[in-house]
């Protein structure tokens, strides 16, 4: 049954309800396999098994099928992963769900409540085991041997538009139907696709045609109208963030100063230690989203880090100075890091909570490096060794080790 059905020329477009079932088995940690029943479309039997490889870069697809017109075939797809920003799932406008909320139920929870809440939902968002979709661009090449047209050929992209939505475009070659272009867009657990028959032989010209002018029509549409609309929504919902996590960013930040101040004296006395036997003396340590250029920063004074070297909002600045909890982490001529969560570590914060992409930041949301929430925590330290001074800039996700060999 169809409800609506357009033809022009050879194309033709439709939309029909679709219903199946289907039994799901994991075979092996990366093997898997679905049989399933249709009706409507896709109608009769069809059955795949997918193979991942352990680092989730390759995957195989084999699958058959049993059309009830006597059709049947089997199909082979190739797939790799690529990491490429222009094909990686955008900064997903998700993490900002929380904000929009009903503020009146959020505000019958006490301050220290709803900031550990936010805090959580901030810190899972990188690993959240309920994204059904990679966020990672991926290639397809597909063989197919069928009873129609013998054999058939097939390529495509598909790329993560948002957390549960991803866009598939895919080039079919066939000897016998010619060349068909699929567009299809996946939304949770609904597919929508339209075909669009290009040729009605096997034509290269056409096939070329068929995979540039999508592709490009693709990467032009996301960098000049997505992203920028996307990044003008994440900013706003971030203003609104910010300012309800404002009191108790002070607090923290206040917290923390008044620890450092706590270490202030045994940071000292590691400091001259130190510079006595020529070892590892931290000249400045910064902690946060830190935008200026990383050599200026250590003839920055203390007490302008916060504007020299980072953004303010209406929350306060998105870096801390770090130069006393490092200094006095030092042993050995040493300091080492594990990768982790640093604002957890005795006079650290976090500054950049409630943040979505970092202040008047003109990079590709896709090309934007995340931790936790979109904006990468960063450590910039300059440290003097052997009397040479020497300056690094990682990521916590990273880990930190210094003197380096």
């Amino acid at each position: 049954m169809r409800i609506l059905r357009c033809k022009w020329s050879d194309n033709w477009f439709s939309l029909a309800p679709g219903i199946g079932t289907g039994v799901s088995l994991q075979l092996t940690p990366q093997l898997k396999a679905t049989a399933q029943l249709g009706w409507f479309i896709n109608s009769g039997l069809s059955t795949e098994v997918v193979w991942a490889s352990p680092s989730g870069m390759l995957g195989l697809r084999i699958g058959t099928y049993l059309r009830p017109t006597g059709k049947f075939g089997i199909t082979v797809n190739l797939e790799k992963t690529l990491l490429a920003a222009w094909l990686a799932e955008p900064l997903s406008a998700s993490s900002s769900d929380y904000d929009n909320q009903d503020i009146g139920a959020r505000h019958q929870k006490t301050r220290s409540s709803s900031f550990q809440d936010d805090e959580d939902r901030v810190h899972c968002k990188e690993e959240d085991s309920g994204c059904p979709f990679d966020r990672r661009g991926r290639l397809s090449l597909m063989m197919s041997l069928n009873s129609s047209d013998t054999f058939s050929f097939g390529a495509g992209l598909t790329s993560p538009i948002s957390t549960y939505s991803r866009l598939t475009g895919f080039i079919h070659l066939s000897l016998t139907q010619g060349i068909t272009f699929r567009l299809t867009l996946q939304r949770g657990q609904q597919t929508y696709a339209l075909p669009i028959r290009l040729s009605a032989e096997a034509d290269p010209v056409a096939f070329g045609y068929g995979f540039l002018v999508p592709l490009l029509a693709f990467a032009a549409i996301r960098s000049l109208v997505y992203e920028p609309w996307l990044r003008r929504e994440l900013e706003r919902a971030q203003v609104f963030r910010r300012k309800r996590l404002r009191d108790e960013l002070f607090r923290r930040r206040q917290q923390a100063l008044a620890t450092q101040a706590l270490m202030k004296l045994a940071s000292e006395r590691q400091a001259q230690t130190e510079a006595a036997i020529k070892g590892l003396v931290i000249r400045r340590a910064v902690f946060g989203c830190i935008s200026a250029s990383t050599s200026d920063i250590g003839d920055i004074p203390p007490d302008a880090v916060a504007t020299s070297v980072s953004k303010i909002d209406l929350s306060g600045p998105i870096c801390v100075d770090v130069t006393t909890p490092l200094q006095a982490m030092v042993e050995n001529s040493q300091l080492r890091l594990p990768p982790g969560r640093w604002s957890d570590m005795q006079g650290f914060y976090d500054p950049c909570l409630g943040l979505i992409v970092a202040p008047s930041s003109s990079a590709s949301l896709a090309g934007q490096r995340s931790s936790r929430n979109g904006v990468c925590r960063q450590l910039y330290v300059n440290y003097e060794f052997h009397s040479a001074l020497h300056e690094v800039l990682v990521d916590e996700s990273q880990g930190l080790a210094i003197p380096m060999a």
